[in-house]
């Protein structure tokens, strides 16, 4: 009797957990070409030697910081001090309390940011911090998705932010904060970073930044796109993306969350997948969808203005193998303690 109460408390409590197990259940092929490690802390040129980065920190020859999932409340990425070259590429980084990336007091032209996933920070994704030099750097190609700030640039001129995709960041997908001059921010993919001032994606404090040539789904599709903040700019070209299956999710954020860009409900649970990302659910796991929801078909959207702002934690983690084995090894310790103790509760009421 007692250990058929077990089997069934146990059973029940695997099934109640499954969405949050499945996280975890990435294949080996993917999880080898990760690394996960705490955080990764460079304050001089030295510190790049620590790590054992390839590269020599040459112009042709950068240090290459690759293919790391950082996760957790102190998960950074933190360069400052610097005047080598190098490339922070293809990393997984969730659930800082803080940043992503943060970059300060490095040489000009040094860095190039690309191909991160970027989720959950309590502050920026990606920082340039305030009060230090961090001028002529790249970010490009990066995923940036449910941070209080996407990428925020703090008085820092001539960089170059593109081909990014901005989503459900609370604050801004970019903002040019306290200034910065020349800064050139184009082709990116802006979807549902509310300013809660103004309703804008974006925020510009500096002069003389140009921001033509960014997607942005909040567009009304016949006027230039308003830029947020004091330095009254304006994307004067927005671009105009290809939506083939009409979920109100264009082709080109649905290939970088792995959606089908030809069925409107990849995952099947009913909701289109644009309603999915902008409420902040997984369109790849048919177990997480709206609360509001009713999984009835929705409708299509009339992009019409947000009314209001929603400062809640971001919850959604997509594409992220947050915690990987050690994820995986916590969530399973806690599902049998949490087994046991239900069995003792249960078997001393029956007994």
């Amino acid at each position: 009797m007692r250990k058929s109460v077990f089997v069934i408390i146990l059973l029940v409590l695997l099934s109640y957990f499954f969405p949050v197990i499945e996280l975890f259940n990435f294949s080996p092929e993917t999880l080898k070409r990760y690394t996960e490690i705490s955080n990764i802390i460079i304050n001089s040129d030295n510190d790049f030697l620590k790590y054992n980065f390839p590269g020599s920190g040459a112009k042709t020859d950068p240090y290459v910081i690759e293919n790391y999932t950082i996760t957790g409340p102190n998960g950074v990425i933190s360069v400052s001090n610097t005047h080598k070259y190098f490339v922070i590429r293809n990393c997984l980084i969730s659930g800082s309390s803080d940043f992503g990336i943060i970059i300060s007091d490095i040489a000009d032209g040094t860095a190039i940011i690309e191909n991160n996933t970027i989720s959950s920070c309590g502050l920026s994704g990606i920082r340039f911090g305030e009060n230090s030099r961090v001028q002529g750097q790249i970010i490009t190609g990066n995923l940036l998705i449910n941070n209080v700030e996407g990428i925020s640039i703090y008085t820092n001129d001539n960089n170059i932010i593109t081909n990014n995709f901005l989503i459900n960041n609370e604050k801004w997908g970019v903002g040019l904060v306290w200034g910065g001059i020349n800064n050139t921010i184009t082709n990116n993919y802006f979807f549902s970073n509310y300013n809660e001032l103004d309703f804008t994606q974006a925020t510009d404090e500096g002069s003389g930044n140009d921001w033509n040539g960014n997607y942005w789904n909040n567009w009304n599709g016949f006027k230039p796109y308003p830029i947020g903040g004091s330095g009254e700019a304006y994307d004067y070209s927005p671009l105009v993306c290809d939506d083939n299956d009409t979920d109100n999710l264009v082709n080109e954020i649905e290939n970088a969350l792995h959606c089908d860009i030809n069925n409107p409900d990849t995952d099947g649970d009913g909701v289109f997948d644009g309603e999915e990302v902008e409420s902040g659910t997984d369109p790849l796991d048919p177990s997480s969808f709206p609360a509001s929801s009713d999984n009835s078909e929705p409708t299509s959207s009339d992009n019409s203005e947000p009314t209001s702002s929603d400062n809640s934690e971001p919850t959604t983690t997509i594409s992220i193998p947050l915690g990987t084995t050690t994820g995986f090894i916590i969530v399973f310790v806690s599902l049998i303690s949490l087994s046991l103790l239900s069995y003792r509760v249960l078997f001393r009421r029956i007994k």
